[in-house]
């Protein structure tokens, strides 16, 4: 692919498409979007109410947590760290495949080459391994404040995303010898499958505790109504795994009813 930087064409070596077709590659693709959907219907026991369409429940969490910003209520926060779980390793599932981050270090390339610091690029590079780190700094600690309070019950989640994001960092150092580190390989498996694979299944059985936890079925059924395999036979909503039960029922807020803390979770649009 070619592209105009401006001081003429420069061939781009990159393109859309499969970028890893292999079996391994294929594999992750599908758990990240297996442990997308688990981490989806974990979602969908932690608010409360009906059964509604996954947009409108998201819609009406995202009111709540700007009504109630920048202290939103428990219940919240619990739903709220699973949709963003679900978000990060669907974003992750698309780029195993797209390999986004090769496009970015190409056009980077090709902006140094064009820039004639091509040479002098290692503090750039240094600069924006650091801004990565940085970003999945902030993204676990993000994690860890939707959290607070029930990190017993989320250790797994944050666990798994702390082992990708140790991942996605290495990935995007690009050095010679981080390349030759996490292509080592253990056992007969590579470090870079072993890394990305265990975060994934982590947040996986994370999510799948929940849904056990909750009586809801793992992959059929809607989430919470009791119904399906594995279904408890009643309960609309099951209290979190570190909320006492008859703390729960004796608490409409606790429930997640309205008035006053989850009530727009409770309706869905």
């Amino acid at each position: 692919m070619l592209v105009d930087m401006g001081a003429g064409m420069r061939e781009l070596q990159w393109s859309a498409g499969i970028g890893d077709p292999t079996f391994m590659g294929w594999l992750t693709v599908v758990a990240y979007f297996a442990a997308t959907w688990l981490c989806l219907r974990a979602f969908m026991v932690e608010k409360a109410g009906p059964p509604r369409p996954y947009r409108h429940a998201i819609a009406a969490l995202w009111r709540v947590v700007r009504r109630h910003w920048p202290r939103p209520p428990a219940p919240a926060r619990r739903a709220g760290l699973w949709v963003l779980l679900a978000a990060i390793l669907a974003v992750l599932g698309v780029n195993k495949q797209l390999d986004l981050q090769s496009l970015i270090t190409e056009l980077g390339r090709i902006a140094a080459i064009e820039g004639g610091w091509y040479e002098q690029r290692r503090p750039i590079q240094v600069g924006f391994i650091g801004a990565v780190l940085v970003a999945g700094a902030g993204l676990v600690v993000a994690l860890g404040w939707l959290a607070r309070g029930h990190l017993r019950d989320f250790r797994l989640a944050l666990g798994g995303m702390v082992v990708l994001v140790t991942f996605v960092v290495l990935r995007a150092t690009s050095f010679h010898h981080i390349d030759i580190l996490i292509g080592t390989r253990v056992a007969g498996l590579e470090l870079n499958w072993v890394l990305e694979l265990g975060g994934i299944s982590l947040v996986a059985v994370a999510a799948g505790r929940r849904l056990r936890q909750a009586g809801a079925p793992l992959w059929r059924g809607w989430p919470g109504s009791g119904s399906g395999s594995g279904g408890s036979g009643g309960s609309s909503r099951p209290t979190a795994p570190s909320e006492p039960r008859a703390a729960a029922s004796a608490s409409p807020a606790a429930a997640g009813e309205e008035p006053p803390v989850v009530g727009k979770i409770t309706q869905l649009g």
